[in-house]
């Protein structure tokens, strides 16, 4: 599998923010948020410090977005859960290697 460009992770960033912008517990495509939080994830190292800040930031929304909904446990939810889980791990990660 080749690595992917700078271009292409961007697109990926970008991605992940309008999925978290947008997200709908009944939406259907949360696997794509999903996705594209996954892929960001395994090419955390290569992201510039503007674009890791970035993921920074829609990883606390993804936890926010999370933590502060109410309704009812469909796909998307569990979706978003997944998403949730990996951010906060990456945040833990991120923090612990700032110490």
């Amino acid at each position: 599998m080749s690595a992917l460009s700078a271009e292409k992770l961007a697109d990926y960033l970008h991605e992940y923010s309008v999925y978290l912008e947008y997200w709908s517990p009944d939406e259907g495509d949360s696997h794509e948020m999903l996705g594209a939080r996954e892929i960001l994830g395994k090419n955390a190292g290569r992201l510039t410090s503007a674009e890791a800040e970035e993921l920074a930031r829609l990883d606390r929304k993804a936890i926010r977005l999370m933590q502060t909904y109410r309704g009812r446990d469909t796909w998307d939810v569990k979706m978003l859960r997944e998403t949730a889980r990996l951010a906060h791990e990456h945040l833990t990660s991120r923090e612990a290697s700032a110490a």
